[in-house]
Parts: C-alpha cells; sequence; structure tokens
C-alpha cells in the first residue's frame, strides 16, 4: 500500500514538474511577444514621427486651374514643390526617366498662381467655418472681394 502511495505521489510530482516547464515556456514566451510588440510600437510611433516631419518638410501641390492669370483663359497644369514647409515654392516636373526638374521659383514660372491658390484656400477655410456661401450676406461677398473675385450684382 506504501508502494501504491508513494507511486501515486511521484506521478504527482512529475506532473507537477511537468505544468510547472510547460507554465516556465509559456511565460518566457509571452514576455518575447511583449518585448516584441512593445519595440514594434516604438518603432511604428518614430517611423509616424518621420513620415509626418516628411510630409510637413517636403510639400507638393499639383493641379489644373483657369481661375489664374488675366489672360489665361484655357487653363494651366502645374506641378508645385515646397522642400521648406512651404515657405518658398517651385515649379518642376519629371522627365520620362522619373528625374524631377526644378523649371524655378512658382511665382517667376507663374506669377500670381500662389496667391490665386491661397485665395482658394481662404475660401473653403471660411466655408468650412460658417457653412456654404450666401450671395444675399454681405460678409459671405466681402470674403469673396476679399479673396480676388469681383462682386457684380445683374440686374433682375
Amino acid at each position: 500500500m506504501t508502494e501504491k502511495i508513494d507511486s501515486v505521489n511521484e506521478t504527482i510530482e512529475n506532473r507537477q514538474a511537468i505544468l510547472m516547464t510547460i507554465v516556465g515556456i509559456i511565460a518566457i514566451f509571452m514576455s518575447i511577444c511583449l518585448m516584441e510588440i512593445w519595440s514594434s510600437h516604438e518603432e511604428i510611433k518614430y517611423l509616424k514621427q518621420e513620415l509626418d516631419a516628411y510630409h510637413n518638410q517636403y510639400q507638393s501641390k499639383t493641379g489644373w486651374t483657369s481661375f489664374w492669370g488675366e489672360t489665361n483663359t484655357d487653363g494651366v497644369n502645374y506641378s508645385l514643390y515646397s522642400f521648406d514647409a512651404g515657405k518658398t515654392w517651385y515649379s518642376g516636373h519629371y522627365t520620362d526617366e522619373d528625374e524631377m526638374v526644378i523649371d524655378g521659383p512658382a511665382d517667376v514660372v507663374y506669377p500670381g498662381l500662389m496667391k490665386t491658390l491661397q485665395d482658394w484656400d481662404n475660401i473653403l477655410a471660411y466655408a468650412v467655418k460658417n457653412g456654404p456661401f450666401n450671395p444675399n450676406n454681405p460678409t459671405y461677398l466681402k470674403v469673396l472681394e476679399t479673396n480676388g473675385f469681383a462682386v457684380i450684382r445683374k440686374p433682375n
């Protein structure tokens, strides 16, 4: 009978040892996973900061407009680039070999275009803040006039 009890105790001890080994392996594995997740989180945070800095530093504006220029009624395609967070803008284009060519300062290549684009940004910002334009509201009309539009009322 004592042998059976000893055998049962030995079996229980073996199972406890196996269970503790499994728990230890799981704990080590989870620790490694948590460390990897934390380091990935830090790396992702760093990469997001770098991407935000890049987007703030190197900006571009591309599009087409017929509102720019007094004689240009056909419109113009433009590609503008800034390498100093929007302080100075340059006109540029890409070659067939995907190389960027800077044509010159935007205000020299397209005189007045930057002001026109800024005027549009001002009008959009006002509309986002205050709602759609109402031609019967003098404040809205003043915003248009301030940003380069001539407001002319036609008689009914």
